[in-house]
């Protein structure tokens, strides 16, 4: 896939929370679901074409959820889309730690950096933890935000607030992490 076809997918998933609020005072859930679903389905043929399996179950979901909404023409489902990506992700997260190597070490991995010992793989299986936890305390924040508050709430949290959100865990993990290198490479004291 072509990085200004990346940048479009990865916009339209981050703008998703502002694009449903603003969408819903011009169209119709079903309106703006149909449009999900066409994003999702080209996102599925791009995915099948070049042979990338990894994200094909999240598509696959993705595209479903899309096809649900669309027949059910429910503001409140598609509300609850960021409740069913987070709820892919935690599994996808959490699977691994089930079925080695966890989501970092792969991730390190892709990366270039091979953990290659069991202190550092004992340290990704634990962020591993981290994010699985983080992914799931989110998805219950944003049901809440879904079923009991206000659209623009709704839309505050999942469009700006998560974000800020992701951006500390990482940051404060990119912290902890350069902490951690120097305790593990200085040795015992």
């Amino acid at each position: 896939m072509g990085p200004l076809l990346r940048v479009g997918f990865v916009s339209i998933a981050l703008l998703y929370p502002m694009l449903v609020y603003f969408g819903l005072s011009y169209l119709t859930p079903t309106a703006l679901a149909a449009l999900l679903l066409i994003v999702t389905l080209i996102r599925a043929q791009i995915a099948l074409k070049t042979g990338e399996r990894t994200f094909l179950f999240p598509i696959v979901v993705a595209t479903l959820y899309s096809g649900i909404v669309v027949i059910s023409d429910s503001a409140l489902l598609l509300r609850c889309y960021p409740i069913v990506m987070n709820l892919i992700a935690a599994y996808m997260f959490g699977i691994t730690l089930l079925r080695p190597p966890t989501m970092i070490e792969r991730i390190a991995e892709i990366r270039g950096v091979k953990p290659d010992t069991p202190a550092s793989r004992n340290y990704m299986k634990r962020l591993t933890i981290v994010w699985t936890t983080f992914l799931i305390v989110n998805c219950v924040i944003s049901a809440y935000t879904a079923t009991a508050t206000t659209l623009g709430v709704w839309a505050i949290y999942n469009g700006f607030i998560v974000y800020i959100l992701f951006g500390l865990l990482l940051g404060g993990e990119v912290v902890y992490r350069a902490h951690y290198k120097a305790r593990i490479n200085s040795g015992p004291t």
